[in-house]
């Protein structure tokens, strides 16, 4: 029993303090604090006509906020996953969607930005971010290899997305989704809610 629990802890203690766990509790971070930029606290002090009167911070006045690049449909309707993509089509803000696009900046604190891109998506390992930039060069090699003019190499797509472990903000482009009735159609398990 003794050798069975501290086995049992062993792997637990690596598990909880394993890159995909920080990484996981640094996207519920972002999303937190996100989520409290979209409205004030109800305890807050409002005018005749339901604004805050706080000035310490500027409120988004949404419900929500869509992500560019956020994945909405479902891998099942009993999964919690998102769908692959493909098929799956990323989330972009529609053209004319101007006066519902936001670029909010989150601060998320330094620890917790080391597990997070640019854009707020979950950075991955070294390992795995060294196999998608040799795929990536691969795939360039061979576009260059296929393409009769090749002579402005563009060295910017072998830069990388991943955290810099001096800032302690994550800057996101998306749509809100304002206060008042909102009708959100779709097929089952696309993301609606």
């Amino acid at each position: 029993l003794s050798r069975t629990l501290t086995s049992v802890l062993q792997t637990l203690s690596e598990e909880l303090t394993s890159h995909k766990c920080f990484a996981h509790i640094a996207a519920v971070v972002l999303q937190r604090r996100l989520r409290s930029m979209l409205q004030p606290p109800r305890n807050n002090h409002f005018d005749n006509r339901g604004n805050s009167t706080s000035t310490d911070q500027s409120y988004l006045d949404a419900v929500a906020f869509l992500a560019d690049g956020s994945l909405l449909p479902r891998k099942s309707g009993r999964s919690i996953l998102p769908m692959a993509s493909p098929p799956a089509i990323p989330f972009y803000s529609p053209e004319g969607s101007e006066k519902l696009t936001r670029v909010v900046t989150v601060e998320v604190g330094s620890f917790w930005r080391k597990f997070l891109n640019d854009d707020g998506s979950v950075a991955m390992q070294r390992r795995e971010r060294q196999q998608q930039q040799q795929q990536q060069q691969q795939q360039k090699d061979e576009e260059i290899n296929h393409s009769k003019n090749n002579a402005n190499d563009d060295d910017d797509n072998n830069s990388n997305n991943t955290a810099d472990n001096n800032k302690t903000t994550v800057t996101m482009r998306g749509m809100i989704i304002p206060k008042g009735v909102t009708l959100i159609v779709g097929g089952g398990y696309h993301g609606k809610s």
